[in-house]
C-alpha cells in the first residue's frame, strides 16, 4: 500500500560528529590543566579538571558508539514499512515496534531545553509519540521511560517515543513539520485504513 520503499530516518552525521568532538575537546582542557603546575596547584582546578575528564570522558565514549551504530552501521532512528513502525533509539532502551493496526494516534511533541546564547532564542527537543489503541501495550522500555512516562501525561499511552532533534545539526519547527509530512504523504493510504489520527501541529510537552 505504500508509496515506494520503507522509510527511514538517520541521525546526522555532522550532528554526531560535532557532539563526539566536543566532548573529546573538554577532556583535552581537563588534561591540560592536570599538567600545568600552576593550575594543578589549586585543589579546586584538580576537583573542576577530573570533573571534566569523567564526565566528558564518558561522552566520547556514549557518543562514539552512537556514531559507530548509527553512521557506520547505517541504523536509522525510526523505520516504518508496510509492517508498521520500529526505533531503538537509545542505548538503554530496547527495541519499540509498533503495528499499524496497534496506533491510535501519531504526534509530534515539543519540549524547552535550553535558551541559546548565541540566537536568543528557546531550543527545544522534539518528540515523535506513537499513541496506542490499547493502554496494556504501552512501551515499558526501562525504569527512567516508565518515570517519564509519569511525568509527561501526553507519554501514557505511548507506543514509542522517538526523539527527533538527532536528525539535524540545527533542529528547528520546520523541519519537524516537514518529517511529519513525509510520513503522512507516504503512508498516507495506511493511516486512513486503520483511522489513525495524524496530528500535523506540534504540541508542547
Amino acid at each position: 500500500m505504500q508509496k515506494g520503499g520503507p522509510l527511514r530516518f538517520y541521525a546526522s552525521p555532522l550532528k554526531l560528529l560535532l557532539l563526539l568532538l566536543s566532548s573529546a575537546i573538554f577532556v583535552a582542557i581537563g588534561c591540560l590543566l592536570l599538567r600545568n603546575p600552576r593550575m594543578s596547584a589549586n585543589p579546586v582546578n584538580v576537583f573542576m579538571a577530573w570533573a571534566a575528564i569523567i564526565f566528558f570522558g564518558l561522552g566520547v565514549v556514549v557518543f562514539l558508539i552512537i556514531f559507530i551504530r548509527d553512521v557506520v552501521f547505517r541504523r536509522p532512528i525510526l523505520a516504518i514499512d508496510e509492517q508498521g513502525w520500529v526505533t531503538r533509539t537509545t542505548l538503554f532502551v530496547k527495541k519499540q515496534t509498533a503495528k499499524w493496526q496497534d496506533i491510535d494516534h501519531v504526534a509530534i511533541y515539543r519540549q524547552w531545553a535550553r535558551q541559546s546564547l548565541i540566537r536568543r532564542r528557546p531550543e527545544y527537543m522534539y518528540w515523535l509519540v506513537v499513541h496506542g489503541v490499547d493502554p496494556s501495550k504501552v512501551a515499558r522500555g526501562s525504569r527512567f521511560s516508565a518515570r517519564m512516562y509519569r511525568f509527561y501525561p501526553a507519554l501514557r499511552e505511548a507506543l514509542m517515543v522517538v526523539p527527533l532533534n538527532n536528525l539535524f545539526v540545527r533542529t528547528t519547527q520546520e523541519k519537524m513539520e516537514r518529517v511529519l509530512e513525509r510520513i503522512h504523504a507516504r503512508y498516507d493510504v495506511e493511516l486512513r485504513l486503520n483511522q489513525i489520527r495524524f496530528d500535523t501541529q506540534i504540541h508542547r510537552l
